[in-house]
């Protein structure tokens, strides 16, 4: 049996997007567990000292925020994967971004090959701008477009800022520059749908040409 190549894509995006929720489901139902069996010590009077149990309840409450961070990041590299794969044939044929963008092409070398060029070179801004010039429409017009933006703000404030948000985006009498992304378990879980819902967007949006 044989399956076109649309329908293996479908196919391994519902495998990823499930992988993920498989995972957060183990995370959290065994922090879950872990929680309940503190709180039974607690009620037998375990804990005579504060510090143990903050940090007792801190490891279980800190796992499932990981594994939450951690289904961002997979998220986002996802979606990024999937529009770049839309944005490199417009990308490959466009005379505005120059070569050489092939290992086929006559000037590549042994000793030249580092500078072959891929779409994942070019600033992410501009993959986008590809795909919506050349499919014409809006990626913020798509359904389920609204997630994509928290998750690459968050991924990215965790990944250079510790979470902080940056203050300055934020309106004149808003700012708190203490004020972090919030990544939980029930965030991650709602943008395991919505990005389903966005990528099978993408996907009718850019049936043609």
């Amino acid at each position: 049996m044989t399956v076109d190549k649309k329908a293996h894509k479908r196919i391994m995006l519902i495998t990823q997007i499930e992988a993920l929720r498989n995972f957060l489901d183990h995370v959290v139902q065994e922090a879950g567990e872990e929680l309940n069996n503190i709180w039974c010590r607690i009620e037998e009077g375990e804990f005579q000292d504060y510090l143990d149990l903050e940090y007792a309840l801190s490891y279980p409450i800190e796992r499932q925020e990981i594994a939450a961070r951690a289904v961002y990041y997979e998220l986002n590299a996802i979606i990024e994967s999937e529009l770049c794969s839309y944005a490199r044939r417009p990308w490959l044929e466009s005379a505005k971004y120059p070569g050489p963008k092939t290992f086929d092409d006559e000037t590549i070398t042994e000793d030249n090959v580092h500078t072959v060029k891929m779409i994942w070179d070019i600033p992410f801004r501009k993959v986008v701008g590809i795909i919506e010039e050349t499919y014409d429409f809006r990626l913020n017009d798509l359904e389920g477009s609204e997630v994509f933006t928290d998750i690459r703000e968050a991924v990215n404030a965790y990944k250079h800022r510790q979470g902080y948000i940056d203050f300055r985006k934020r309106h004149a009498g808003m700012v708190n520059i203490l004020e972090r992304y919030e990544v939980n378990a029930t965030k991650a879980y709602e943008a395991l749908d919505k990005v389903e819902t966005l990528i099978k967007s993408l996907w009718v949006a850019t049936e043609s040409p």
